[in-house]
Parts: structure tokens; C-alpha cells; sequence
């Protein structure tokens, strides 16, 4: 038997609000089984998420900065897809295309701060083949962005990608593959590894 949607917000007393009214955040479920799941103290600025059969979308509690103009699409065919997003981080002008492929899946740690931009893409939308074996050559790959991640402008993350905590992702930058150590800046299209032993903070310039 298909489960309902559910749509719920944990407080921070540990206390759960299940369909909160939440500004800034809107949510659209087709079919089944989908779970969003948000926490209380967040900051949502034009951020809208569709799921469709039992997908699921999970925030911790935001930075300050909040997530802004950002767009879910868990939704169209396939089904099971994941967006699990840790506390503590800020997000941009991106987009999470988890468009027609079931068990797409991203993660992102605490700490993150993404600019503007952004696409996460862990599937190709369409299908590559073998001609003479029929062999699918492009299935989605789950993309991992790590704890404490500054990721800069116009960056494109594809299936596969990995950053390794503590990490720089730098403008326009196009991610194809893991890069899993620790304290590393990376740019280029594609990225690459352009310094090891960085760090950053949220510190301007004064």
C-alpha cells in the first residue's frame, strides 16, 4: 500500500510541525511517498522543490544567509530520488536536476557555501548505449559534496563528482569525477586540482 506525502518541519526542542507554513518554500508532490523534511530557524528566499514517487528532500537547519532561488526538481519519472543538505550551509541561484532517473541521488555536509549558478546534475537526462551490446554507458552516479565546501559561480557538478571537505571549487569550474582529498582547490573545465594545503572562511575583505 503506497504511503502518503508527508511535508514536516523539526523544532528545535526536537518537537516535529508536520505541513508548516514556511515562506519563502514551496513544495509540489506527485504520487507517493515523498518526505521533505526541514528544520526550524532556516531561511528560505523563492526556493520551490517538486518530488514525485517516494522522494525525498532533507535540510538541516540553514546558515543565516538561508537558501535562496534555489529549485529542487526531484520530480518527472523515475523514482526514489535523494537531496540531503546539512546544517549550517547557504545556497545560491542553484539547481538540483534529478529530472527522469530513479535513485539519483546528491549530498551536501554542514558548512557549505555555494555562490550563484550552480547546476547538480547526477544523471544525463538521457540514455548512451553500446549499439552492439545495448549496454547503458551514462547511469546516474550519486555526487558527494563534503563538510565545509566554498563553492564559487557557474559551477556545474555531473554525475560522479565528489569535493572533499574543507575544500574551493572555483568559478565556472565543470566537476566529472572525485576529488575526495582533504583541503584542495580546484577549477577548470574540466576541474582539476590547482593547489592542495587551503583552507577558507566566511571572513570578507575589510
Amino acid at each position: 500500500m503506497a504511503t502518503e506525502n508527508s511535508f514536516y518541519m523539526i523544532m528545535a526542542d526536537g518537537s516535529t510541525v508536520h505541513d508548516p507554513e514556511v515562506p519563502g518554500f514551496e513544495v509540489r508532490f506527485t504520487g507517493s511517498g515523498n518526505v521533505v523534511e526541514l528544520h526550524e530557524g532556516s531561511r528560505f528566499i523563492d526556493t520551490k522543490a517538486a518530488l514525485s514517487n517516494g522522494s525525498l528532500l532533507r535540510i538541516g537547519r540553514t546558515h543565516e544567509w538561508g537558501i535562496r532561488a534555489v529549485s529542487f526538481n526531484l520530480g518527472s519519472a523515475g523514482k526514489g530520488k535523494k537531496v540531503i543538505i546539512g546544517k549550517n550551509t547557504s545556497l545560491n541561484q542553484a539547481r538540483f536536476e534529478l529530472h527522469d532517473s530513479s535513485f539519483a541521488e546528491v549530498s551536501i555536509g554542514d558548512d557549505n557555501l555555494w555562490s550563484k549558478g550552480i547546476s547538480v546534475r547526477p544523471d544525463d537526462l538521457h540514455q548512451m548505449f553500446d549499439v552492439t551490446t545495448g549496454e547503458i554507458l551514462n547511469k546516474p552516479q550519486p555526487i558527494k559534496i563534503h563538510d565545509h565546501v566554498w563553492v564559487g559561480a557557474d559551477v556545474t557538478f555531473m554525475k560522479g563528482a565528489e569535493i572533499g571537505p574543507d575544500s574551493i571549487v572555483g568559478n565556472g569550474s565543470l566537476v566529472t569525477k572525485k576529488f575526495s582529498e582533504r583541503n584542495v582547490a580546484i577549477g577548470g573545465v574540466p576541474a582539476k586540482v590547482l593547489r592542495r594545503n587551503v583552507n577558507w572562511r566566511h571572513d570578507h575583505f575589510l
